[in-house]
């Protein structure tokens, strides 16, 4: 489809569905070169609102917030959980007569427990406002033309439903629910045939197909996408330079959940603007009180707009740093300089020590930096004592580099250690796409991350 003509028919269809996407793209784009001072008032402004308007009209967060002070001291109050929405989906809903004006969308389920939520139109369309103003930071608009790999659902009914959904969109995706090189070659195809403005997808999708074209020789020349949009998943150095170099075009990351929508959108300097005028985000310790600025810790957010259905102080699970640079690209919306990952991705050591997951990814890094020979690769803690490292390898992966690694993992985590490296051909997704690159089996709730910003 042409690209003004779908940019008109997506501002006909948010018309019909009310949600207001241009008049809240307006307000967004005037906001973002705002002075720190004047966002920080909006936003300020749009938390007292929010927080006014729950406390007097939603049953549940007045009898959650009775004994406290929410306006004078908004750090004190209670979190809400991931726990908390399974438990009390319907009981969050500001007034009941509004559920037959929200609308019911699931989280795809990545850490294992997928949860359910509500969404009015209004946190639809700013949070759909806010990811076109990171678009349009990189030459992208509304109508661009989207190379889409997200997965498609297996029943024919949903399947031809996306389908319809991508036509209206502008977008195409992967023919099927696997990355065969049958089915990359097909999409790589398409790109080319349909000048695709740029691709959208999961981290590890994204660097599969890169991979992919690699190994076959191929490469998207003439600078003819103008990024990667990448997402949900946490994007390492080594993919991105991969992706870069075989797209040829930049990597754009953005940062965001089901639960809270966009958070960070990187702009063309590389640097996580927060949507100020959208969510408020706190980094917290383990206490649930504000770090200092510059230091690592568990981000809590808030939706500025989630009226019907509130979302505050979301514990999302995990591990942010702030900064308050400035960032040449002109931008003034505040900056997330380090997302790390969630706060169960923790390796325990027989010793009871607590390492982030993290820490595997640095070794990872200077392996594949020293001997090459990994494609991706996925841990499983199983056992206190037990660590898996599965592993798709190439050619060059030898006896010589996997006894570097396994040493090197010793040093780390103890001679205690019992590693086992498992070799797969291809790693088995979930239904809705994602990879996940660390896995534990332990409850680690009851550990204590006494060591985890040593790490970072």
């Amino acid at each position: 489809m042409n690209n003004s003509i779908a940019k008109y028919l997506f501002f006909f269809l948010e018309y019909l569905r009310q949600e207001d996407v241009r008049k809240y793209l307006a307000k967004l784009e005037s906001n973002q070169y705002l002075t720190r001072e004047e966002l920080s008032k909006i936003q300020r402004d749009k938390l007292v609102q929010l927080i006014k308007y729950v406390i007097k009209n939603n049953d549940y967060f007045k009898a959650k917030y009775d004994g406290y002070d929410p306006i004078a001291s908004f750090h004190t109050l209670p979190c809400m959980t991931k726990d908390e929405l399974r438990a009390h989906l319907n009981d969050i809903i500001t007034c009941a007569k509004n559920k037959k004006r929200l609308d019911l969308v699931k989280t795809s389920g990545s850490t294992g427990m997928p949860l359910m939520l509500y969404r009015d139109r209004i946190v639809f369309g700013y949070n759909l406002a806010a990811v076109y103003r990171g678009h349009r930071w990189h030459g992208l608009d509304i109508g661009s033309k989207e190379a889409m790999l997200w997965g498609i659902p297996v029943d024919w009914r949903n399947r031809l439903g996306v389908r319809f959904r991508d036509f209206l969109l502008n977008r195409f995706r992967e023919k099927k629910f696997n990355l065969e090189p049958s089915v990359l070659m097909d999409f790589y195809k398409k790109i080319i045939k349909k000048e695709a403005d740029y691709i959208y997808g999961y981290t590890s999708m994204v660097y599969e197909f890169a991979l992919f074209l690699k190994n076959m020789n191929l490469k998207i020349d003439n600078h003819m996408l103008k990024g990667a949009v990448c997402t949900a998943e946490t994007i390492y150095d080594y993919q991105r330079s991969v992706i870069e170099e075989v797209l040829g075009c930049k990597v754009i990351s953005e940062y965001g959940s089901t639960e809270t929508g966009i958070i960070t959108f990187e702009c063309k300097e590389g640097r996580h603007h927060v949507q100020d005028d959208c969510v408020y985000v706190e980094v917290v310790d383990d206490d649930n009180l504000p770090v200092p600025m510059g230091q690592t810790g568990k981000i809590l957010v808030t939706v500025l707009h989630s009226f019907s259905f509130p979302i505050i102080r979301y514990q999302l699970g995990d591990y942010v740093r702030m900064s308050d640079d400035t960032c040449p690209c002109g931008v003034n919306l505040s900056i997330i300089d380090q997302i790390v990952g969630r706060t169960n991705d923790i390796i325990v050591t027989p010793q009871g020590r607590c390492f982030h997951s993290i820490a595997i990814y640095y070794i990872m890094k200077e392996f594949i930096s020293k001997f090459g020979g990994i494609k991706q690769f996925k841990v499983r803690q199983t056992h206190i004592s037990k660590l898996e490292i599965h592993i798709i390898r190439t050619e060059s992966y030898n006896g010589i580099a996997e006894g570097w690694l396994l040493s090197n993992i010793k040093d780390l985590f103890g001679k205690e250690m019992s590693v086992n490296f498992i070799y797969h051909d291809s790693f088995q997704r979930s239904e809705s796409g994602k990879l996940r690159d660390f896995e534990s089996c332990l409850d680690t709730s009851n550990y204590l991350v006494e060591n985890f910003n040593r790490l970072l």
